[in-house]
């Protein structure tokens, strides 16, 4: 089962906000941040106290003193839990295939293929580890002698209430699900108890979640939408969304190594020290950028604003033929809308194919060669472990096909992307 595109996208988001280095915040490295996404999925499969206290460990300790990185948490557990829509309970699953929705399960059980639980069990379980979160951290707080409500709660508190309406949503009137209404009930009960939140504020999750018991699966996700865009009215800062960065680096992680540096390094490579590109050239950040650090210029910004245009249309089923003035000699739509640009898929324009040949020939008769610049120095272990993680990989995706499905573009035989030669890959 494929991911959904936004649960795809959230996650993308929530690594990394894990892997922005901050001041006073602890360092988190790739490894274990997959692993961390791992274990909130395996907690949501298999609900123990074991697995909830890993993923809360990991909380308290990684993300908690981080206002950026419990933003993050918070919209990628909502959109986790809208993920977990409800679905046929006699339709058997094979949680033995590789993939995020079997994390945790896949084991034979009185010959049987170990079943995932029900969707509203998994919201359940989703918010029974954000219980044991709220509560460790408010409990510490008031051992510490500490008053109100900390900002990380208050952080949390918008979208734990969401998470409570979508844990009681059943399918369709299925009494099955109704089971999960009880336990978010007493979870309120404990939170109004104990002061983690006000009575007015459990009072109105109460109600929500009364109101969200008798509604169906789709009404419940559109009242969320609603509610998730009423509160992102100030987050939209236009102030620092067109400050450019200071490196063409990955600004998640400026510690990523130069195979995962934006293409735009090797651009830039090309052009000013020539071809085949060296490696070791490559600054750690990223070259720098020219005026980083600064607003873009108008017409970069229109550019910009064009571009994302253009891409939101990428999703449209079709092309309306309203739109269209003419197609010129590039396969590039032109379109009656002034403001639209004429480019193809890759940005190309029929007049700027002759600039670009110009700039091909001023870059290759510049460029300054590699000299001064050596090879990577990579240790033998180190070169052990990529080819490790590479095998691994592929051997993960292998599993994921089926026997008679061939494994490239090669013709019988399977033999990947070789042309069909036995046991090259």
């Amino acid at each position: 089962m494929a991911q959904p595109q936004d649960l795809s996208v959230a996650r993308a988001v929530f690594t990394a906000a894990l892997l922005r280095a901050e001041p006073g915040a602890p360092e988190i490295s790739r490894d274990n941040a997959t692993l961390f996404a791992r274990s909130i999925l395996r907690t949501c499969n298999i609900c123990t106290a074991f697995n909830i206290k890993v993923a809360k460990s990991f909380i308290i300790s990684y993300i908690l003193g981080s206002s950026l990185r419990t933003s993050a948490l918070s919209k990628y557990l909502l959109t986790l839990s809208k993920s977990f829509a409800p679905r046929d309970a006699e339709t058997r699953v094979d949680t033995t295939m590789p993939g995020d929705e079997n994390e945790g399960l896949g084991k034979i059980v009185d010959g049987k293929v170990q079943q995932p639980p029900e969707p509203a069990f998994k919201r359940l379980h989703l918010l029974y580890l954000v219980h044991d979160v709220l509560m460790h951290y408010h409990s510490h707080r008031l051992s510490s002698g500490v008053q109100g409500s900390s900002e990380a709660i208050e952080q949390l508190r918008p979208d734990v209430s969401k998470l409570c309406e979508l844990a009681v949503c059943g399918c369709g009137g299925d009494t099955r699900t109704t089971s999960t209404y009880q336990p978010v009930l007493e979870l309120l009960g404990f939170w109004e108890k104990s002061g983690l939140f006000s009575t007015s504020s459990t009072d109105q999750m109460r109600n929500a979640v009364r109101s969200a018991d008798a509604k169906d699966w789709d009404t419940v996700l559109d009242k969320v939408a609603r509610d998730n865009e009423n509160g992102q009215k100030v987050l939209d800062d236009d102030a620092t969304k067109w400050i450019l960065p200071t490196h063409h680096g990955v600004p998640s992680d400026p510690t990523a190594p130069w195979h995962e540096l934006p293409a735009a390094n090797g651009l830039y490579l090309k052009r000013t020290k020539g071809y085949p590109l060296l490696a070791g050239a490559l600054p750690p950040r990223g070259f720098p950028v020219s005026s980083g650090g600064q607003e873009v210029d108008p017409q970069l910004k229109k550019d910009i604003s064009a571009l994302y245009e253009d891409v939101l249309r990428c999703f449209d089923k079709y092309t309306s033929a309203e739109e269209v003035q003419d197609v010129d000699a590039l396969g590039n739509i032109v379109w009656k809308d002034p403001e639209r640009p004429t480019t193809n898929y890759w940005g190309f324009t029929l007049d700027g194919i002759d600039k670009r040949k110009e700039l091909a020939a001023h870059f290759s008769r510049n460029t300054v060669g590699y000299n001064g610049y050596g090879q990577i120095d990579q240790s033998r272990h180190q070169l052990d472990d990529a080819v490790e993680r590479a095998r691994a990989f592929a051997a993960e995706r292998g599993r994921g096909m089926g026997r008679g499905m061939s494994r490239g573009r090669g013709v019988a035989g399977g033999g990947g992307f070789r042309g069909g030669r036995p046991g090259r890959w």
